[in-house]
């Protein structure tokens, strides 16, 4: 009866992981337009702090806000630094970040680098 049990917490925990893992697969924080080379992404003001998961990216990353903003960035193991319109922001390959919502939307235009 035991082994039973532990069969079914284990096959519980398996289907959450696995929701968890692959339920965002296209339900991002961010609507995305791809113009030649570059992603325009906006972040809505009304996401939740929540979906804005710690991650890292597979290649360098340059990310430029194009609107007045008072969101933040954040790498980790580092304070916070504002992201500023017209402003460069470097994200290296494998560093974990994430960003901390504002009040207003945030528009940014990314460029990867290999």
């Amino acid at each position: 009866m035991e082994v039973f049990r532990w069969k079914q917490k284990l096959s519980r925990f398996l289907v959450k992981l696995h929701l968890r893992l692959f339920k965002k697969t296209t339900d991002f924080p961010f609507d995305e337009e791809r113009v030649g080379s570059r992603k325009i992404r906006t972040f809505s003001k009304d996401s939740s702090q929540d979906d804005m998961v710690w991650h890292r990216d597979r290649e360098h990353r340059l990310v430029v806000p194009l609107n007045d903003t008072d969101w933040l960035y954040q790498q980790d193991n580092e304070l916070p630094v504002p992201l500023k319109k017209g402003r460069l922001q470097f994200i290296p390959r494998n560093v974990y970040h994430r960003l901390l919502v504002g009040k207003k939307d945030l528009v940014v235009e990314i460029r990867e680098i290999e």
